[in-house]
């Protein structure tokens, strides 16, 4: 099911979003209801839409679902999203209060000049939005006066605008959006059909993926294809299997139990050569529904978290690795003019960046390094040092990084020694 986690969230470090080879989904497996118009991306949301090309995009009509026969189990499935995520009863309260003045809801991944991460920005009625702006400030760790209300939330910024927007972000990516001169037409390709209530577009580890949530009355549908290498596709059903019987075995009482029954015989993932279509089919009333698609929240957040922790711990141990062979290259190239080997020293390479990111991915400056042969084009969530001992017979390969910005620095080092009586060098990781 890896692909399917991936296409609920939005992706760090992949390959920008692009409008060719996609993947359109087939027609919804459940009649649903349908409103009289396809629904996009507010023109106003456009213009605060800061991005050129995001990885992945989000687009939620909101005042759309609201109506739909699920509308009411919202408040729900905000509580269950928001308790896997573990937040606290005044955040979840936060949640709520901002869902309920909200019209439309978009997010995505992109950069920003140096600063790389996430955007989540939903339009407003500043006449609703009394309660969410009282608990966002309770919540906060600090307040800006000026034009716009703004608070810092756990390190992260959140604005609100009079015009009735609330982006959270990076600080850099907020202030461009709160700037209001978007032109992307990146927001173009998150029209809804007339049945589709939410999309997810975007490009994840090379592979194109698209996903939607329909609904109904006796309905709720999530949809989601991709296109990748038979490889990729082959390993994803027997990752989708394996899953399966994983969540089979998990130990659940009473009316979790049975939904989480109901969810496993929903779910099918099929696969056609290079192509995977998952669908999450609930018929069902509204009222069960959402019962079941917050037990299916409360499952599926937590192995998202666990998959993009490890992929951004594999960032630090891939990167290391890939300078310290290049200290080995660099060790045995032919020097000009050329070092004798028993003179030959390892060199210290400085910290990039100079100030280790905290919770998000930052753009370094790797022109020191140039010697080595070295350089990140991608934004980095670690930062890189190579260390040399004085005398120059070992180095350490350090990767610094606080992932959830919590202030506690991780550390992974790769140590390089020269080993004196061939003059080779060493490779070993703690």
């Amino acid at each position: 099911m890896r692909f399917l986690w991936l296409a609920c969230m939005c992706a760090c470090g992949a390959a920008p979003a692009t409008t060719t080879n996609t993947t359109p989904l087939p027609s919804a497996s459940a009649t649903v209801a349908k409103s009289e118009t396809t629904r996009a991306p507010s023109p106003a949301m456009v213009r605060m839409w800061p991005f050129e090309q995001a990885r992945m995009l989000l687009y939620v009509d909101i005042a759309g679902a609201r109506k739909t026969p699920l509308g009411g189990a919202i408040p729900d499935l905000v509580n269950a999203v928001a308790g896997s995520l573990g937040a606290s009863t005044e955040r979840t309260r936060c949640f709520n209060d901002v869902v309920a003045a909200s019209s439309e809801f978009v997010a995505g991944g992109g950069n920003i000049g140096s600063t790389a991460g996430a955007l989540w920005i939903a339009h407003y009625d500043p006449s609703r939005f009394a309660s969410a702006r009282a608990c966002l400030s309770d919540a906060a760790a600090g307040h800006v006066d000026g034009a716009s209300e703004t608070w810092i939330v756990e390190k992260t910024l959140v604005a609100t605008t009079a015009s009735g927007f609330l982006a959270w972000g990076p600080r850099e990516l907020v202030e461009a959006a709160l700037h209001g001169d978007g032109h992307s037409t990146d927001l173009a390709q998150l029209t809804l059909r007339p049945d589709v209530y939410a999309r997810v577009i975007g490009d994840v580890n090379r592979m194109h993926v698209e996903a939607r949530v329909a609904l109904s009355e006796t309905h709720f549908v999530f949809d989601a294809a991709t296109v990748a290498p038979e490889e990729a596709t082959r390993t994803a059903v027997a990752d989708f299997d394996e899953a399966k019987s994983k969540f089979a075995k998990m130990e659940l009482e009473g009316e979790a139990a049975l939904a989480l029954t109901r969810l496993l015989k929903a779910a099918t993932l099929e696969r056609k050569g290079p192509r995977l279509h998952f669908t999450l089919d609930l018929a069902e009333p509204p009222k069960q529904q959402a019962f079941d698609v917050g037990i299916a929240a409360s499952i599926s957040i937590h192995a998202i978290r666990r998959y993009l922790t490890l992929t951004k711990e594999a960032e630090a141990k891939n990167t290391a690795s890939a300078i310290a062979k290049n200290i080995v290259a660099s060790w045995e190239r032919e020097e000009l003019p050329p070092v004798p080997a028993n003179k030959k020293k390892l060199r210290s390479f400085p910290p990039v960046p100079k100030l280790i990111p905290h919770g998000n991915a930052v753009t370094g400056d790797w022109s020191a390094w140039a010697p080595l042969k070295f350089e990140m084009s991608e934004p980095q969530r670690y930062q890189y040092e190579v260390r040399a001992a004085p005398d120059g017979m070992s180095a350490d390969v350090t990767a610094r990084g606080d992932l959830n910005g919590d202030g506690k620095t991780s550390l992974f080092v790769i140590h390089v020694t020269v080993d004196k009586a061939t003059r080779s060098l060493k490779v070993s990781d703690e």
